[in-house]
């Protein structure tokens, strides 16, 4: 292979390694939501029956 190509699969690669980072990222804040979200839940429901 010439070092053209390599250098060209070599920027497919890094672009599709960038595309796994941001995906695992996005996937992250989604669990860190979903996290922060039933920890609330669970505080809501803990204050419903400490009420009661």
């Amino acid at each position: 292979t010439t070092s053209e190509e390599r250098a060209a699969r070599l920027g497919v690669l890094e672009a599709s390694v960038d595309q796994d980072f941001s995906d695992v990222r996005r996937l992250c804040k989604r669990l860190q939501g979903a996290i922060l979200h039933s920890k609330a839940d669970h505080a809501a429901r803990c204050q419903l029956l400490l009420q009661k």
